[in-house]
């Protein structure tokens, strides 16, 4: 079975962290091989300070290649849309949906239809 990481803020660290680890053991037997994707809700990238010191070389990378789906609101003010945008670029294969909420999982129709199609890989 795979699977897809949600992080909302401060646990979009914590998935950076594990998609970056999953992206160093790539091809070997790794628990982290299941993973495929990632949601980001309100999410800013993990930095030096804010993780374990094995992990700090490999949260620089911006090419990881796990696909993310980064979930930004305009009226976010906990978390401003400049810094899910850096967590964003560090993903090769990102897309980014913008709501006009500010820092909360959107619940309107057409955020959440993204949002499935997302996990079950039917995104256009």
């Amino acid at each position: 079975t795979n699977i897809c990481l949600l992080g909302f803020s401060q646990g979009a660290v914590l998935a950076h962290v594990v998609a970056a680890r999953k992206e160093e053991t790539q091809g070997s037997s790794s628990p982290w091989d299941r993973i495929q994707s990632c949601i980001f809700v309100g999410g800013f990238s993990a930095t030096p300070s804010n993780c374990p010191k094995k992990e700090q070389q490999i949260i620089l990378s911006t090419n990881i290649s796990v696909r993310s789906l980064h979930v930004i609101g305009s009226m976010d003010t906990s978390v401003p849309s400049d810094q899910s945008q850096t967590l964003a670029k560090r993903f090769r294969n990102h897309k980014v949906l913008e709501h006009s909420k500010g820092h909360l999982v959107p619940q309107q129709a057409a955020a959440c239809s993204t949002m499935i199609d997302f996990i079950l890989g039917k995104e256009s």
